[in-house]
């Protein structure tokens, strides 16, 4: 049986999970424990749980990639960039349109494209 140091056997996920785990997803969990069916499921956990730690700072990072763009787009264009300046493709500013005309009028008089 494999040894991985990442993984508690205990926290693995209960057999009847199996099968909302597709078998392609499963058989690479599956492969890195030599084919131990309780060892491929602590893997899962663990990849989950992994993930799960990421995720918030990734949150992070989008957020201030966001505000940087927006901010640098804004002092070449001026705050109404996404409107004003040649920067999205025709697909982009449709769905800006779109989403614009979902916002209702009062809080389209107010909102301002800086604070995103």
């Amino acid at each position: 049986m494999p040894s991985h140091a990442c993984c508690d056997k205990s926290a693995a996920l209960p057999p009847e999970l199996d099968a909302y785990i597709s078998a392609p997803r499963l058989k690479m969990y599956l492969d890195a424990a030599a084919n131990d069916l309780v060892v491929a499921r602590a893997l899962y956990v663990w990849n989950r749980d992994l993930s799960a730690a990421f995720i918030a700072d990734i949150a992070t990072v989008e957020i201030a990639m966001r505000n940087a763009m927006a901010k640098t787009l804004a002092a070449r264009w001026g705050d109404r960039w996404y409107a004003d300046g040649p920067v999205l493709d025709a697909r982009s500013a449709k769905q800006l349109e779109q989403a614009w005309e979902r916002i209702p009028g009062a809080q389209r008089e107010t909102f301002e494209p800086t604070e995103l």
